[in-house]
C-alpha cells in the first residue's frame, strides 16, 4: 500500500493540535482523507489503536513508508505524551524536504527535454533523412567513390554522436540501478559524487541539514546524545557521509570525546564541527543543533534558488553547442555535397 506520508503526518498534526485524542483524530482522518489509500490506512490505524495497540507498533508494519527515525520519534512521543509536538515538527520537516525535491525535479525538466530532443533529432536524421539523401547523392553524382567516402564520414560522425548520447543515458541508468541494489556500488558512487565540487556542496549542505534536524528533534525529546546520533543516521542518504557519521558514533561509543570524534571526519563541514565543540562546552545540544539546522536550511534554500536560476541559461548554452555540432557534422557537409552535384 502506497501511503502519502506527508499528507498523513500533516493531517494528524492538525487534528492533534485541536486537542483531539489520537483515537478520535485517526477516526476523523479516515473519514476526511481525500486519498483513498490514506483513508484505508487511517481506518486500519484507528481499528488497531482502538484495540489497544500503540501507534508506533502499528506504523512499524509500514517500514517501507516510515523511516526508523520517524518511528522512534512517534514511540518517544507516546512515552512522553508529546505526540502533538512530534507530529508538528515531522510535518514541517517532511514538507521542507518535499519542496526541495520538487524544486530540483523542476530544474531538471529542461535538461532532460534537451537530452531527449537531441536523441530524437539524431535518430530522425539517421533513420529517415540520411538514407534519402544518400540515394540522391549516388544517383546524381559522377564521382560515386568520392561521394561514397564523404557519405561514410558523415554517417560515422552521426553514429558517434548517437552512441555517445545513448551511452550516457545507459550509463546513468546502470549507475542508478547499481546505486539502488548494491551497497558497495552505492558507496563508491556516493564517494565519487563528493569529489565533484558543485555537487559536493549541495550534498554536504543537504545531508547536514537533515542530520541537524534529526538531532534537534531527538535532543528536544531528551534522547541521550549517543542514541540520538545513532537514530539520526537513518535520515542520511549519502553512504560516504553516513559512513563518516557512523565512525563518529563508534569513536564516541569507545570513549572518545564528541568534538574530537567529529573533528577526525574530514567529510563533515567545519561549521558543523565548530558548533559541536560549542555544544560540548555549554551542554546545550538542542539550541546548538537548532542553530546548525537553521544555518544549513538557509544554505540549502540558496543553493536550490541558484540552481533554478542558472540551470536554464546553462542548458541553453549546451543546446547551442549540440546544435552547432550537428550543423558542423551533418548540415554543412550535406550542403557541400549538394553543391558538388
Amino acid at each position: 500500500m502506497k501511503i502519502d506520508e506527508i499528507l498523513f503526518t500533516q493531517t494528524l498534526s492538525s487534528l492533534l493540535k485541536s486537542n483531539l485524542t489520537l483515537q478520535t483524530s485517526l477516526q476523523i482522518a479516515s473519514e476526511i482523507e481525500g486519498n483513498k489509500k490514506n483513508k484505508q490506512f487511517c481506518l486500519n490505524l484507528y481499528r488497531k489503536v482502538s484495540e489497544g495497540y500503540k501507534l508506533s507498533d502499528v506504523l512499524s508494519e509500514y517500514e517501507k513508508t516510515f523511516t526508523p527515525l520517524y518511528l522512534s520519534l512517534i514511540r518517544l512521543g507516546e512515552q512522553s505524551d508529546t505526540l502533538i509536538e512530534v507530529f508538528e515538527k515531522l510535518a514541517a520537516y517532511l514538507k521542507t524536504r518535499k519542496e526541495t525535491k520538487t524544486k530540483i525535479l523542476q530544474s531538471l525538466i529542461y535538461p532532460i527535454l534537451v537530452l531527449c530532443s537531441a536523441v530524437i533529432i539524431v535518430m530522425v536524421i539517421m533513420l529517415f533523412v540520411f538514407p534519402q539523401l544518400e540515394q540522391i547523392f549516388e544517383a546524381f553524382s559522377d564521382n560515386s567513390l568520392e561521394v561514397g567516402f564523404q557519405v561514410f564520414t558523415i554517417r560515422h560522425n552521426m553514429l558517434f554522436i548517437f552512441f555517445v548520447i545513448i551511452g550516457v543515458v545507459l550509463l546513468s541508468i546502470i549507475l542508478a540501478i547499481l546505486h539502488k541494489i548494491n551497497e558497495k556500488c552505492a558507496y563508491v558512487i556516493d564517494s565519487l559524487l563528493l569529489h565533484l565540487p558543485l555537487i559536493k556542496r549541495y550534498i554536504v549542505v543537504n545531508q547536514t541539514m537533515d542530520f541537524a534536524f534529526a538531532m534537534k528533534l531527538m535532543s528536544t525529546s531528551h534522547f541521550p546524545f549517543l542514541e540520538a546520533l545513532n537514530q539520526s543516521l537513518q535520515v542520511i542518504t549519502n553512504r560516504r557521509y553516513k559512513h563518516g557519521l557512523n565512525e563518529v558514533y563508534k569513536e564516541i561509543q569507545n570513549g572518545n570525546s564528541i568534538s574530537q570524534s567529529f573533528d577526525k571526519q574530514k567529510i563533515l563541514p567545519s561549521y558543523l564541527v565548530t558548533w559541536i565543540k560549542i555544544s560540548e562546552v555549554n551542554g546545550d545540544v538542542e539550541s546548538v543543533f537548532t542553530q546548525i539546522y537553521e544555518y544549513y536550511a538557509v544554505e540549502n534554500s540558496n543553493i536550490i534558488s541558484g540552481i533554478t536560476v542558472t540551470v536554464e541559461p546553462v542548458f541553453i548554452i549546451i543546446t547551442g553547442i549540440i546544435l552547432l555540432f550537428l550543423i558542423s557534422q551533418f548540415v554543412i557537409p550535406i550542403f557541400k555535397l549538394l553543391g558538388a552535384l
